[in-house]
């Protein structure tokens, strides 16, 4: 599903603490500090899933 939109999601809690994902070139990014790896794939399913169901 190419053109697939995606609302960024930024959060900065803290220097250390940090979220950030959005889709460049097609291709889902999620830059996020350590202890965010669990927030960062629960960005990701939502778009991975509906990028799936669009090919079809």
């Amino acid at each position: 599903m190419d053109g697939s939109t995606y609302a960024e999601q930024e959060v900065h809690r803290s220097k250390n603490n940090r979220f950030i994902a959005h889709v460049v070139d097609d291709r889902f990014q999620a830059p996020c500090g350590p202890l965010h790896l669990g927030e960062a794939i629960h960005e990701l399913r939502p778009w991975a899933t509906s990028r799936h169901r669009g090919a079809r």
